[in-house]
């Protein structure tokens, strides 16, 4: 009955210290992103062409009402990004809603799974596959100053498969400002006493990498 007895207890003891290394997690995830994240001038130089682009390419595809021509020009606008070498990181996550990490992962749904492309500094261009029977114009979500990808008991900065995403997108959106050599766009800031933090897209896990470079 005594070994019984300390071997619950130490159960009731690891699980407790398990509860508390979660919610230490859980907590430095609300302190997230740091207050300025440092992007080079050229890879800023690069997203605005890419916003450029993106807004003549979707200007010019108009509105289809053929699924099919939806589906073609959708083909086209991403053969045309993976051909950009600003992209470091291509990767999908799945549409499941946000679901616990004990669901299985699902596999790569081309029809429904948003696609992600990302900048080496954490910038991130998310295509929302699933709104494609909308239009292209609802599939080219606003680009998010800094991606990070969150785990059971880490974050990371690059794409891991089950993990999930968190952009963060600044007050002013892709609001800069000159830093040296490089540009730094606000995520947190105290004016007048009034605390301002980021809007924040908590997504899904990522269920597949299509490059890494």
């Amino acid at each position: 009955m005594e070994g019984a007895g300390q071997d619950l207890m130490r159960s009731e003891k690891v699980l407790a210290e398990l509860r508390a290394k979660k919610q230490a997690f859980e907590e430095s995830l609300r302190g997230l992103p740091k207050e300025f994240h440092l992007i080079p001038q050229e890879e800023h130089k690069q997203i605005v062409e890419v916003k450029g682009f993106l807004a003549e390419f979707l200007e010019a595809a108009g509105i289809e009402l053929l699924a099919e021509k939806r589906y073609q020009k959708f083909t086209e606008l991403t053969e045309a990004l993976d051909r950009m070498a600003l992209w470091k990181n291509k990767f999908s996550t799945e549409r499941a809603g946000g679901p616990s990490d004990n669901v299985p992962l699902e596999p790569f749904n081309p029809a429904e799974d948003s696609i992600y492309y990302m900048t080496p500094s954490g910038m991130s261009l998310r295509l929302k596959t699933a709104n494609l029977q909308e239009g292209l114009w609802s599939v080219v979500q606003q680009i998010a100053e800094k991606i990070l990808f969150v785990g059971s008991e880490e974050v990371a900065e690059v794409p891991r498969i089950g993990f999930r995403v968190k952009e963060f997108f600044s007050d002013s959106g892709l609001d800069f400002y000159k830093r040296g050599n490089q540009i730094a766009a606000v995520f947190k800031h105290t004016e007048d006493g009034t605390y301002f933090s980021p809007d924040v897209h908590s997504g899904d896990r990522v269920n597949s990498i299509f490059f890494t470079r």
